[in-house]
């Protein structure tokens, strides 16, 4: 029993490329003929190191140079990797560090969305609790006190501690109270108004003067009496208990 040859172009429901591959001498024919060569040409940060192509042996290998220097965050700069000089990372204490690159410029800016509803920023626990965070109307708000080292400025108005135990509201003359408006007041204790509102409440003097003020007087209540003890020792009945 004999075997003919066939020849590609007499085989049934082939293709033009199925012909090719089917007559082709060599791999590399092969992959020309199914259009399966692919070529990496190195760039600014890609670099081929053992290039070879689909269907063949070996391994292809890219090695993508980063730009920059150690740390700094990756951008696209036109296409090409590029370091950010501005914010860079690191395993240490502080993470990510943001310093600006010139004295106006705004390091970190955070923009809202067109109606805005969520916050625009938020610090958060381990456990996911919300700590402190900044609306989108850009209220501050923090769960616990907020510590500020100098002084927080409202309009005209500073608010300030300017010894232990003092604080001053300054609004534009140094150590006066002005233009504050309290529902009510409360002195040395929590407020019992007896129902009133718009009221000052002082509670009885948690010790009562014994020496006599200089260059004033004191004002005080003791046992629910308003009392008034001038620089000359006199202790005046205001309005009984």
């Amino acid at each position: 029993m004999s075997v003919e040859a066939v020849i590609s172009t007499q085989v049934i429901d082939t293709t033009s490329v199925g012909r090719s591959v089917m007559t082709a001498a060599d791999a590399a024919a092969v992959r020309t003929a199914a259009g399966a060569q692919v070529t990496l040409v190195s760039g600014t940060n890609i670099k081929t190191v053992n290039s070879t192509s689909l269907l063949g042996s070996g391994d292809i290998t890219v090695s993508a140079s980063p730009g920059g220097a150690s740390g700094e965050v990756q951008y696209n700069n036109a296409g090409a990797l590029g370091g950010m000089a501005a914010v860079v990372y690191a395993t240490t204490v502080t993470h990510v560090t943001m310093t600006a690159q010139g004295a106006t410029i705004v390091p970190l800016c955070v923009k809202g969305a067109a109606s805005q509803s969520g916050n625009l920023f938020e610090a958060r626990s381990s456990a996911n609790a919300l700590l402190f965070y900044v609306t989108s109307t850009g209220a501050v708000v923090s769960a616990n006190n907020i510590t500020i080292a100098t002084q927080l400025t409202a309009n005209d108005t500073a608010l300030r501690r300017i010894s232990s135990g003092v604080f001053e509201i300054n609004n534009t003359v140094s150590g006066t109270l002005r233009d504050l408006h309290l529902r009510n007041l409360g002195l040395n204790g929590a407020i019992s108004a007896g129902g009133g509102v718009g009221i000052a409440f002082i509670a009885n003097a948690t010790t009562a003067p014994t020496t006599n003020p200089s260059g004033g007087g004191v004002l005080y209540c003791e046992a629910g009496a308003l009392k008034f003890r001038g620089s000359s020792g006199t202790v005046t009945t205001l309005g009984p208990a």
